[in-house]
């Protein structure tokens, strides 16, 4: 068997904190006989990512972590440029707010050992228990990952393109390259570019299986609040990219039948109809009740996020009328606070 050398490739912005625990876990397990190499894709983050992960970096007298600067606070350019400067062909994409569990690269080394040219790992976002015991909000974001428990490698558990999770994913990087699947740069703002590449995967011949391999999603979002800007700006910045550039992709993802391109009469009125009927009189106190009842298992509806979310998605399309997301805007305002 070739020896398996691996890339981890974690793009960041403005969490430098996050950015060095989750690091700092990584490098703590011992693996022999593996060559790993930690390729860190900023954009000048204005928090000191820089100087505090350097400042890691000689404390800890770590040698197999470089930091790269890309020009836009662009993830899909972070991606590639990682992708694209790793020194080895096994690659692992992990985002800055995840935490690897026990034995997180020997796993990834098992599946690598199995998987062939066009098999793409697909990792899971979880929750620790004992925060689910004490949040309603973290239950319900939680039950949106897949989940696989087994610890065998099964390669014939696949997922659909739109349930992939870019933030914890391996996959031989010379075949991708190969094949020209880069992730789509013009897909910017928050959201979308995970899916897009999905699918390009899939209609070119790859699969995406799920694995066992695990990590503790330190959620940004810690309320329902918070959570529905991002389907805020997601609606407003990423969905009509996507939209223009894989229509096929977006065509097949929840609250795409408020878009209906094909009808703008019908979707002008179904617009201003669930709008009117999730006015602020009724979203407001929805959004106060969960939000004070977070620690009561008992008080736990999860159609009120769903609702909570849609009226959010609802609201990016009207903002579309008044702005267009530009790239330079992704490193301002809600974007400055860390988001994605």
């Amino acid at each position: 068997m070739k020896k398996i050398d691996i890339s981890i490739i974690i793009p960041t912005w403005n969490r430098s904190r996050a950015l060095i625990e989750c690091i700092s876990q990584i490098l703590s397990e011992d693996i022999l006989d593996t060559n790993i190499e930690i390729i860190v894709c900023d954009s000048h983050s204005t928090d000191q990512t820089n100087e505090n992960l350097n400042n890691f970096i000689i404390k800890e007298k770590i040698t197999n972590v470089k930091i790269v600067q890309c020009e836009e606070n662009n993830v899909s350019s972070k991606r590639n440029i990682g992708i694209l400067s790793a020194n080895f062909d096994h690659i692992i994409l992990l985002d800055d707010d995840c935490l690897p569990t026990q034995d997180y690269l020997k796993s990834y080394i098992e599946y690598f050992k199995k998987i062939d040219n066009r098999t793409i790992i697909c990792g899971q976002y979880r929750t620790c228990q004992h925060l689910l015991k004490k949040s309603n909000y973290l239950k319900y974001r939680d039950s949106r990952n897949y989940k696989n428990e087994t610890h065998l490698v099964d390669l014939n558990k696949t997922l659909e393109y739109k349930n992939i999770v870019t933030g914890n994913l391996g996959f031989k990087k010379d075949f991708i390259l190969k094949n020209k699947i880069l992730f789509n740069e013009s897909i910017i703002g928050y959201g979308g570019e995970d899916v897009d590449w999905a699918w390009r995967l899939i209609n070119s011949g790859f699969k995406i299986i799920k694995s066992n391999i695990k990590v503790f999603h330190n959620e940004t979002s810690n309320s329902i609040s918070s959570y529905s800007l991002k389907y805020f700006h997601y609606s407003f910045g990423a969905m009509p990219n996507l939209i223009k550039y894989n229509y096929s992709a977006a065509s097949n993802l929840p609250f795409f039948f408020l878009e209906n391109p094909n009808d703008k009469i019908i979707k002008k009125f179904q617009l201003f109809f669930i709008r009117a009927l999730l006015n602020n009189f009724i979203i407001k106190p929805m959004i106060y009740f969960v939000e004070v009842t977070d620690k009561y298992s008992f008080c736990y509806i999860s159609i009120l996020y769903r609702v909570i979310i849609l009226r959010a998605y609802i609201d990016g399309i009207f903002e579309r009328k008044k702005n267009t997301l530009k790239q330079s805007d992704t490193k301002k305002d809600w974007y400055s606070k860390g988001y994605k």
